[in-house]
């Protein structure tokens, strides 16, 4: 019972983040510096660590080089279609509803896959090798690597030109009027 309280507590931590972030995709964010160079820094981080950890396994680079390119065409269509707009209280931007979705889909998808892959390695008896060497061949999936890596090329690419652009909206942006960039 304990076990699948732990499992229960972690699934409501998961809907609930998920849920704060399609609110967030759907809405205006405000822009706040400081939050958007730590994200930068924070995915440009974790980007670094997959590719060291891909030294174990060269075919992930490969995966990478896809994720790196379809994260930025998606970096591409979010800044053609990113709206801008000066509040009372502070710049706030948005970014392509459905180019965001995307994101969040492939992100969820591959979060559902890895629960089911951990749920049939869970089930498996330890002393099974054969079919824990299976199963465990399943965890280091090239999609995981596509995804991971697409996921940090879209939000460094995207909060970035976030940054780069918001002085320049700042600047020339009159107050409650939206823009859209070009």
């Amino acid at each position: 019972m304990q076990n699948n309280s732990q499992f229960l507590i972690i699934i409501a931590l998961i809907a609930y983040s998920a849920f704060r972030r399609v609110m967030r995709a759907l809405d205006f964010q405000k822009y706040k510096q400081g939050a958007l160079l730590f994200k930068v820094g924070l995915y440009c981080f974790v980007a670094l660590i997959l590719i060291a950890a891909a030294a174990l396994n060269p075919m992930s680079y490969l995966f990478y080089l896809i994720g790196a390119i379809t994260g930025g065409v998606l970096v591409f269509i979010a800044v053609k279609n990113m709206i801008f707009e000066k509040r009372a209280d502070g710049l706030y931007y948005r970014t392509h509803v459905w180019v965001e979705i995307a994101v969040l889909v492939l992100f969820f998808a591959r979060l559902i896959y890895r629960f089911y892959i951990m749920s049939q390695v869970m089930g498996v008896d330890a002393s099974d090798s054969d079919a824990m060497n299976k199963r465990l061949q399943y965890t280091r999936d090239p999609f995981t690597s596509f995804v991971f890596f697409l996921l940090c090329t879209y939000y460094i690419g995207y909060y970035f030109y976030v940054y780069k652009r918001s002085a320049e909206a700042l600047k020339t942006i009159p107050e409650f009027v939206e823009v859209k960039n070009t």
